[in-house]
């Protein structure tokens, strides 16, 4: 079990947790938690996970899990058919328990929407490691909510406790012109599908003008709602305040990119990334001829799906991440590149149809805050199932991950073909059946 969790269960042996009401758990680990505090009388306990792999996980072990961009914390709007239902809808949590993100954006993301949504009645526990930036978020909290204690810490881990949320109604908020405007009424609904709608719209009526950057460097934030103000504590949530939108040249023409917090390099090009479309870009084309059926394996913002699709419009692309934050993120950029492509939640290679003619991925190698080389290990070691015959992967990774061994095994062979001080790209062909 995790030491989170571990932390979690030992504050409930210490202090009384058969609170009435339903329990949440956000971003849970892959462990046996729910279950624990369903045994300590939390009797109707269920997840939400924006990574669809653990929430695949907590669905097996027989809890209740959804995953998506945002949980569901309000009463679904009942139609007049509805209304005549005599079934009763399901309990909306009165505690809610967050696992700290890696991302300190991703944070501010959630909690935001967690004090608009959690009852005035409700409770909100944080729970992180001290490396990944637990101590940190007690200040965060008190932004959101009027009631902020640490409860426990241990196995180099806090648990803080959050009360009274601060909610949108009628608060000032100061804009970047000295000028007040007053905000009225609740925030618009920002739970379920309601999210896609507020993103997409609020990306439709940007018309900001983009900034260039050169690849290899943090990409320009150009448009962001809430630029130009500061998102006060009681402001009303709306996501598209949290919205990035940047532009990058390329061989293949501009490529407009839009992001979420807790998508892979939110509002910037990595580094990694910017070294593989720079050969992609320079590759002689006898050396990269890149058609047929392509995938691109742990998307993020959807650059080098884009890229691809740009370049070779031509190709069948299908797009692959765990995180609901991504794949909303590549939707986004998608749409606002006029590209078209199969997007899919996937626990690694599992939801990859058919054999492709071409994987071309940054893979990621880390799990929350912590190096976890069975992502990239399992990636490598499943791809000669999903190619073809005469299938090649072209990835890029840091230069001191042992990608050459695990490549070995899963390809008859491979050769380096770009490199920096930080960065190799690499192509493997012949797929070991």
């Amino acid at each position: 079990m995790f030491a989170t969790s571990e932390l979690i269960l030992r504050y409930c042996s210490s202090e009384p947790c058969s609170r009435p009401g339903a329990v949440l758990l956000i971003n849970p680990p892959r462990d046996s938690l729910a279950i624990e505090l369903q045994r300590n009388g939390m009797s109707e306990v269920s997840g939400f996970s924006q990574d669809f792999g653990d929430a695949s996980c907590m669905q097996q072990s027989g809890i209740n899990c959804e995953f998506g961009l945002l949980p569901q914390m309000e009463t679904p709007k009942q139609t007049p058919e509805q209304t005549t239902d005599r079934t009763q809808p399901r309990n909306l949590p009165v505690t809610v328990i967050l696992f700290l993100p890696r991302e300190k954006e991703r944070l501010e993301f959630l909690l935001h929407f967690i004090a608009e949504h959690l009852p005035g009645e409700g409770q909100l526990w944080l729970v992180g490691e001290n490396k990944a930036g637990i101590k940190s978020a007690e200040a965060r909290l008190k932004q959101r909510f009027s009631k902020v204690q640490k409860r426990d810490a241990a196995r180099h881990c806090v648990l803080y406790l959050a009360q009274e949320p601060m909610t949108s109604g009628a608060n000032v908020v100061s804009d970047s012109s000295g000028e007040q405007a007053r905000l009225q009424g609740a925030a618009a609904d920002s739970t379920g599908a309601g999210i896609q709608a507020q993103l997409r719209k609020a990306a439709s009526d940007s018309t900001r003008a983009d900034k260039h950057n050169q690849l290899g460097e943090r990409a320009l934030l150009t448009t962001n709602p809430s630029k130009g103000r500061q998102i006060n504590a009681i402001e009303p949530f709306s996501p598209e305040d949290y919205l990035q939108q940047w532009t990058l040249p390329s061989a293949a023409g501009e490529i407009h990119l839009q992001s979420l917090p807790g998508a892979f390099a939110h509002g910037r090009l990595d580094k990694g990334t910017a070294l593989l479309l720079d050969y992609m870009q320079n590759a002689d084309h006898r050396q990269l001829r890149i058609k047929g059926k392509v995938l691109d394996f742990g998307c993020g913002a959807g650059v080098i799906g884009i890229y691809l699709k740009r370049r070779y419009p031509d190709i069948e692309l299908d797009m692959l991440d765990s995180s609901a934050l991504a794949l909303e993120s590549t939707r986004l950029s998608l749409a606002r590149n006029g590209c078209v492509a199969q997007v899919t939640a996937s626990d690694g290679l599992d939801a990859a149809k058919g054999r492709y003619d071409w994987i071309i991925s940054n893979p990621p190698f880390h799990k929350g805050v912590t190096t976890d080389f069975d992502i990239a290990r399992r990636f490598i070691s499943t791809a000669p199932a999903k190619l073809g015959n005469r299938g090649r992967m072209l990835l890029v990774c840091n230069r001191h991950l042992p990608y050459e061994a695990w490549l070995t095994e899963a390809f008859v062979g491979f050769e380096k073909v770009a490199e920096n001080r930080d960065f190799k790209v690499l192509q493997a062909h012949g797929p070991r059946r």
